[in-house]
C-alpha cells in the first residue's frame, strides 16, 4: 500500500487524471457490460420462461383438446350404440309383431279349415242319413210286395163266442146298391148270386 501511494504521489496530476478516466472508463465499461449481460440473461430467462410458460400452455391445450375428443368419441360411440341398440329393438319388435301376425293368421286359417271341415263332415253325415233313409223308405215297400206281407196294426183278440153281428138301420141288405135296396123294400126279388152284393134272391 505505501508503494502505491508513494507511486501515486510521484505522479503528475495530469498522470493522475488519465488514470482516474481509464479506471472510470474500465469500471463504466465493466457496469455496463454486467448490466448487458444481466440484461441478455434476463432476456433468456423471459424468453426461456415464456416458451416453459407457451410449452405447458400448449401442452394443456393439447391434453384438452384429446380429452374433448376422446369425450366426444365416447359421446359418439355412446349414441351409436343406442342407436344400434334401438334399431335392434325395433327390427326385434317388428320380428315379433311378424310372427305373431303370422300365427295369429294361420290359427284363424286353421280354425276356419277346421269348421269348414267340421260343417262338411256334418253335412256328409246328413246326407248320409238322408240316403240311408231314403233307401230304408224304398226297401221298405219292395220288401212287403216280395213277401205279400202287409203288416197290420195289432187288435184285441176276438171273444170265443162273439154276439152275432146286427144289421145297421141304414142298409139291411148289405151290400146292394140303392136301386136293389129300394126294389127289395117293395118285394121285388133280384135273380142269381151276386157277388159283390152278398144277396141271395128271395
Amino acid at each position: 500500500m505505501n508503494n502505491i501511494k508513494e507511486k501515486i504521489k510521484a505522479t503528475t496530476l495530469k498522470q493522475r487524471l488519465a488514470v482516474g478516466a481509464v479506471i472510470l472508463v474500465l469500471i463504466g465499461g465493466a457496469t455496463g457490460i454486467a448490466v448487458h449481460q444481466n440484461n441478455v440473461a434476463s432476456a433468456k430467462a423471459e424468453s426461456r420462461q415464456e416458451k416453459l410458460e407457451a410449452a405447458k400452455k400448449s401442452k394443456a391445450d393439447k391434453t384438452a383438446k384429446e380429452k374433448a375428443d376422446k369425450e366426444a368419441k365416447a359421446k359418439a360411440d355412446k349414441e351409436a350404440k343406442a342407436k344400434a341398440l334401438k334399431v335392434e329393438a325395433d327390427k326385434k319388435a317388428k320380428a315379433e309383431s311378424e310372427a305373431k301376425a303370422k300365427a295369429d293368421s294361420e290359427a284363424k286359417a286353421k280354425a276356419e279349415a277346421e269348421k269348414a271341415k267340421a260343417e262338411q263332415q256334418a253335412q256328409a253325415v246328413a246326407v248320409q242319413q238322408a240316403e240311408q233313409q231314403a233307401q230304408q223308405a224304398v226297401a221298405q215297400p219292395e220288401q212287403q210286395s216280395d213277401y205279400g206281407y202287409v203288416p197290420q196294426p195289432e187288435t184285441p183278440s176276438a171273444p170265443s163266442n162273439p154276439a152275432p153281428a146286427q144289421p145297421t138301420p141304414s142298409n139291411q141288405w148289405g151290400n146292394a146298391s140303392e136301386t136293389e135296396q129300394k126294389a127289395l123294400e117293395n118285394g121285388n126279388s133280384v135273380s142269381g148270386y151276386d157277388e159283390g152284393l152278398n144277396i141271395y134272391e128271395k
